[in-house]
C-alpha cells in the first residue's frame, strides 16, 4: 500500500494529537467494511436524487467522529458539499429561544467542499453559481467575457438569477428565502 507523504504526515500528526485525520482516513480504517459499503450506497442514492439522513449515537471513543470524517472524505471525492453540526441543548432541530435557528446557522457555517474543507464555503459556492449564470448568459447572448459588466448583460444575469430563485417558491420556506 502506497500512502502519499502529505497524507501520511496528516495521519501521524492527527493521531498524535488525538483527533481524526482530515485526509487519508481510509488508510487507517479497520473493520468497517459494512459501514463503508453502506456509505457508498448512500452517496450513490443521493446522486440519484434521493435523501439520506444519518445520526451517529454512541459513547465517547466509539468512532462517531471517525466515521463522520470518512463520510466527509468520500463525499469530497464525489464532489459533494458537506454540512455537519453537533447537537446540544442549545442547538437542536426544534425549540424556542433561537435553539432551532442555532443548528441551522451551525450547518451553514460548517458547509464545506473539497477545496474548503474547514467550512465557511457558502460564499464560494454562491460565487461559483453566479459565475456559471454569467457564463450561460454570455453564451446565450453570443458575447465574450469582455461584455460581462455591460448593463445589458448585468440585467440578463439578474433575470436569470431571479428565475432560478423564484423556483424555490414551491419548497417549504422557499418563498421567504427567495425574497431575501
Amino acid at each position: 500500500m502506497n500512502i502519499r507523504k502529505r497524507d501520511s504526515l496528516v495521519i501521524l500528526n492527527s493521531l498524535n494529537g488525538g483527533v481524526v485525520p482530515t485526509r487519508g482516513i481510509q488508510h487507517i480504517m479497520v473493520g468497517r467494511t459494512e459501514e463503508a459499503k453502506q456509505i457508498m450506497t448512500d452517496l450513490d442514492n443521493i446522486k440519484s436524487g434521493l435523501s439520506v439522513v444519518r445520526f451517529f449515537v454512541g459513547s465517547f471513543g466509539s468512532g462517531k467522529s471517525f466515521i463522520q470524517g470518512f463520510i466527509k472524505q468520500l463525499a469530497f471525492n464525489e464532489k459533494f458539499v458537506v454540512a455537519s453540526a453537533d447537537f446540544s441543548p442549545e442547538r437542536r432541530l426544534y425549540g424556542n429561544e433561537g435553539k432551532a435557528v442555532s443548528i441551522y446557522s451551525e450547518l451553514i457555517k460548517n458547509l464545506s467542499t473539497a477545496t474548503q474543507p474547514e467550512g465557511n464555503a457558502l460564499p464560494k459556492i454562491i460565487d461559483r453559481w453566479i459565475n456559471e449564470c454569467q457564463k450561460e448568459v454570455l453564451n446565450e447572448m453570443g458575447l465574450d467575457f469582455d461584455a460581462i459588466e455591460t448593463l445589458e448583460v448585468v440585467k440578463a444575469v439578474e433575470e436569470k438569477i431571479k428565475d432560478v430563485v423564484n423556483q424555490l417558491d414551491e419548497f417549504t420556506g422557499g418563498f421567504e428565502f427567495s425574497r431575501i
